[in-house]
């Protein structure tokens, strides 16, 4: 219950900067270009004050701002992420969309795109091959997917090594990282 209310918070205060962000660059609330758009997918995304959860605005917004920047992974990986949430009769657009994103630019984050894609199909072996990817590319959400995966598949022993793992190496990411270990598919 702690944890479901610090995750909570933590929403609210990056839907609150995110909004803040969107009024910065959309002062009249009307997007031109990919950034504005994408920041108002997300908005509609995860909500924010006086903005309800709309999936089908968050989409919208997201495939006008893929569209506008071809060379950005972002957008198509938040329509993948809004995708899934809708459930399983979207699976082959899913992995379509994540195609495309590591078409634009193959970061760690369409790493874990796959990994999550391929842990919900219960393709747990790829699964593993992306988080550990996008481990060994420093991002902390590799670490965690790839101990949970592991103790899926009853392998408990290798999931408390990448766990500590991670404790180990943690402290080094963040120093030369920064906040970009941090970064995953999942958002916040």
């Amino acid at each position: 219950m702690m944890f479901q209310e610090a995750r909570e918070r933590l929403r609210k205060a990056q839907s609150a900067a995110c909004l803040d962000a969107y009024r910065r660059e959309v002062p009249h609330d009307s997007p031109v270009d990919a950034r504005g758009y994408f920041l108002k997918g997300l908005l509609y995304e995860y909500g924010a004050e006086g903005i309800p959860v709309d999936l089908a605005a968050a989409t919208d917004c997201y495939r006008r701002a893929s569209r506008l920047a071809h060379r950005d992974a972002f957008p198509f990986l938040g329509m993948a992420r809004l995708l899934m949430k809708q459930g399983s009769e979207n699976r082959a657009d899913v992995l379509t969309l994540i195609q495309s994103a590591s078409d634009a630019n193959h970061t760690p984050e369409v790493d874990l795109a796959f990994a999550r894609y391929f842990e919900i199909e219960n393709q747990i072996s790829d699964a593993k091959k992306f988080y550990f990817v996008a481990a060994v590319k420093g991002r902390f959400a590799g670490y965690f997917g790839l101990a949970s995966v592991l103790r899926k598949d009853g392998h408990r022993v290798q999931a408390t090594a990448v766990d500590g793992l991670r404790l180990l190496a943690g402290p080094l990411l963040l120093v030369f990282l920064g906040k970009t270990a941090r970064s995953s598919f999942d958002g916040c």
